[in-house]
């Protein structure tokens, strides 16, 4: 197997960026010209040589999902979506995983964090649909809306903590957790 210098060799290489960005290149012009396969084909061999981006992750997750492979391919989304934390198609597609495990209310959190994103976000409103038929309708939004609601309200909770930390550093405050309320 060759890395990303082409040399072929069997230790460990340096990584040339530039070569990198070549072949991630080429993997997005497949993917603009239509050819899913081969740009299916060229992440493939990327992510072999350790390419970690979430385009390719997100490409070879999918072709892990057509194996049947859905573990790995939900491994794999989970890895892009780190490195990318607001790519709602990649919410999307771990929504979808989701729901080829039987993992519904799951997938409909993971639709409804898109959501949050881009309420306009049409896949994911049909897909979060999907996930709440499957889990038996109202009961299940609910539940969903509340596990929603807690994810906002601490999400929420963390940033007022930090623009509170923030205002007293710049007061010459120090941190003092009784100071934040």
């Amino acid at each position: 197997m060759s890395n990303s210098n082409g040399n072929g060799g069997g230790g460990t290489a340096v990584r040339d960026p530039e070569t990198d960005r070549a072949r991630l290149r080429a993997v997005h012009g497949a993917l603009t010209a239509g050819d899913i396969a081969g740009a299916g084909t060229l992440a493939e061999d990327a992510l072999a040589d350790g390419i970690d981006h979430p385009m390719v992750l997100n490409l070879v997750a999918g072709r892990r999902e057509e194996q049947g492979r859905l573990d790995e391919a939900l491994a794999l989304l989970e890895r892009a979506l780190n490195a990318a934390p607001e790519a709602i198609g990649v919410m999307n597609a771990i929504g979808l995983v989701l729901n080829r495990l039987g993992r519904f209310e799951d997938a409909a959190f993971a639709f409804g964090e898109a959501l949050a994103r881009e309420p306009r976000f049409a896949p994911a409103i049909a897909n979060r649909g999907t996930a709440l038929l499957a889990l038996g309708g109202a009961d299940a939004h609910a539940r969903l809306q509340q596990r929603l609601g807690d994810v906002a309200a601490e999400k929420a909770a963390g940033a007022e903590h930090s623009h509170q930390y923030i205002r007293l550093r710049r007061h010459g405050g120090g941190f003092a957790p009784g100071r934040m309320r």
